[in-house]
C-alpha cells in the first residue's frame, strides 16, 4: 500500500463498475440506488450526486477518478477518535521508526487540491507539528490530526 486510496481500494474499487479509472454519474447512481435500497434510505437528487461527484473530485479537474474517491473516503474513515489505523500509519512511516517525516507526508494524499495541493500539504505538515512539538515529524496522534485538517481543506468537514 503506498495511497490512501489503498487502504479502501479492496472494499470500495467496485464502484468503478467498468474499471477504467474514472468514476461516472451512472456509476454514482446505481451505487446509490443499490445502497439505498439495501438500507432503506432515500435516494439521493441527480443534483446532489453532481455535488458529491464534484466535491470527491480531490483535484478540481473536472473528472472523477477511482483514487480520487478512495482518496476521499478514506480521509472520511481512517481516522477515529484522534486514532490512525495501522495500515494507514504504515502507508505514510516509511521507515517504520514510528515517525512521519516530511518527506513522507505528501505522496500517501495522492493527486489533492488542485493547483496548490501541495502547498496545503506542506502548510498542513508544519501546522500541526508546530502546534505540538516542532521537531518536524508526526507521531500516530499528530497524524491523525494532520489527516483530519486535511479531509477539512479537501472535502469541508
Amino acid at each position: 500500500m503506498n495511497t490512501l486510496a489503498d487502504v479502501m481500494r479492496p472494499t470500495y474499487e467496485f464502484v468503478d463498475s467498468n474499471k477504467n479509472g474514472v468514476i461516472t454519474l451512472d456509476e454514482i447512481k446505481q451505487l446509490s440506488s443499490e445502497v439505498s435500497q439495501k438500507e432503506g434510505f432515500a435516494e439521493p437528487s441527480e443534483t446532489q450526486l453532481q455535488f458529491t461527484m464534484r466535491l470527491f473530485d480531490l483535484n478540481q479537474d473536472g473528472t472523477l477518478t477511482t483514487n480520487e474517491m478512495l482518496t476521499s473516503l478514506a480521509l472520511d474513515a481512517v481516522v477515529s477518535e484522534d486514532a490512525v489505523d495501522e495500515d494507514t500509519y504504515n502507508i505514510f512511516d516509511k521507515n517504520g521508526d514510528g515517525f512521519v517525516e516530511r518527506d513522507d507526508w505528501s505522496a500517501p494524499f495522492g493527486d489533492i487540491g488542485g493547483e496548490r495541493g501541495e502547498e496545503v500539504k506542506t502548510y498542513v505538515f508544519n501546522r500541526v507539528d508546530h502546534l505540538n512539538d516542532g521537531d518536524n515529524r508526526l507521531n500516530v496522534t499528530e497524524l491523525g490530526n494532520g489527516i483530519t485538517l486535511v479531509r477539512t481543506l479537501a472535502l469541508g468537514y
